[in-house]
């Protein structure tokens, strides 16, 4: 299960697209814009939502789309969003800090791929488990700093990276919200289900 989930992990790193683990039925569209078109016309047709194509294309929330131009989209036979999940993890999760903000969402989709939530964080701040659980790994990796992954029962597992300093053992049981290091600058921060990174935010992350 850990060898899957830092594989995902990895495979984003290096581009390679995640997007059949994750969405076998997806389909990839290039859509020329036309004349009169919206992003919320769009997104209603292909059924996908208006944040997920600006995350697949770069475009800012005040972006707006001109006839001609190309857009990628990711259509799928059912809804799809990035910003909603189907599971039902079975603790709440919390935020892993108290203050931070996020300087990158999550996005399986596209060059831009993303498979968690980077944080920007004032240096030497606390980070915190989500929910508990038991820790069952703690080590360093080159380019994602010291880690901690927590595993919450059930196929659910959270992880924290970019640490600078860890404050927890492999084995430990550990509650929510509760110090297992302190980071700088940055944070990483992921949850998986059954080897499948989901959007934190989809699960109705709780502030801490």
């Amino acid at each position: 299960m850990i060898r899957k989930i830092f594989s995902l992990i990895l495979f984003s790193s290096l581009f390679i697209n995640p997007l059949a683990k994750i969405c076998p039925k997806s389909e990839k569209i290039f859509y020329r814009v036309k004349d009169g078109d919206n992003l919320s016309e769009i997104a209603q047709k292909y059924n996908v939502q208006v944040s997920d194509i600006k995350k697949w294309n770069s475009l800012r929330s005040s972006s707006r789309i001109f006839a001609g131009k190309k857009i990628v989209i990711y259509a799928k036979s059912g809804p799809v969003s990035s910003s909603f999940s189907p599971y039902t993890p079975p603790h709440t999760f919390y935020t892993p800090i108290e203050k931070g903000k996020i300087i990158r969402h999550f996005n399986p989709f596209g060059d831009a791929r993303h498979l968690g939530l980077m944080y920007r964080i004032p240096p030497r701040t606390m980070v915190k488990s989500s929910a508990p659980g038991k820790i069952i790994k703690v080590d360093h990796l080159r380019g994602y700093g010291h880690y901690v992954m927590i595993d919450h029962g059930k196929g659910w597992i959270s992880m924290y990276s970019n640490l600078s300093r860890v404050e927890v053992r492999a084995g430990n049981r550990i509650g929510e919200k509760e110090n297992i290091g302190r980071g700088e600058e940055k944070l990483f921060f992921l949850i998986s289900y059954k080897g499948e990174p989901l959007d934190p935010l989809s699960l109705g992350l709780k502030r801490s």
